[in-house]
């Protein structure tokens, strides 16, 4: 069964070969199909590899839910299925609250909690992606295309949530962003 991460972006990736047909113009399909929705991701084929982008889907599939994935390749007006699985939508990261108790002895009537294996984000800061791609404060003003992608970059890591606060809090942020790149 395939494990599909839906709380981050991800590619499907697999060796592929074509024989009897041209390589350079075969176009590869990932179909997800569950009980309720039918996606279609498409891809490219490059060096002998199947390489296909997968979205963040939490806002279209739950955890646990099940379903079917195929890959697709079209190859000279022919469509081929070289593979198909069984798939589950799984999330990557995840809090688990292993005991909560209240002993009724303490003065006040607050619940004890007792948090384990909390696996950390490997979210990155917009500052740590600039900072791999050698922009500093020094030549920032230099390098829009690569600035622009450092960003990009960035975004595919956010939710809904995180973007929004962006967008309300641009000034401050900004602000941020400069002073740490100065250091």
């Amino acid at each position: 069964m395939y494990s599909l991460f839906i709380d981050k972006n991800d590619e499907f990736s697999c060796k592929i070969s074509i024989e009897g047909a041209d390589a350079k113009s075969a176009s590869p399909r990932l179909f997800l199909q569950t009980n309720q929705w039918g996606l279609v991701f498409e891809g490219k084929i490059e060096n002998g590899r199947c390489i296909i982008p997968l979205k963040k889907l939490k806002s279209i599939l739950n955890e646990g839910e099940k379903g079917t994935i195929k890959l697709e390749v079209v190859a000279d007006d022919s469509l081929i299925v070289p593979w198909e699985s069984e798939f589950e939508a799984k999330v990557s990261k995840k809090v688990t609250i292993n005991e909560i108790s209240n002993t009724g002895a303490r003065k006040n009537n607050n619940p004890q909690i007792t948090v384990s294996s909390v696996k950390e984000s490997s979210k990155k800061s917009f500052v740590d992606i600039l900072k791999e791609h050698k922009i500093n404060i020094r030549n920032i003003s230099k390098n829009p295309k690569v600035v622009n992608k450092c960003f990009k970059q960035y975004l595919d890591t956010l939710d809904k949530r995180e973007i929004k606060y962006l967008s309300e809090n641009k000034s401050h942020l900004i602000k941020n962003i400069l002073t740490k790149l100065n250091k």
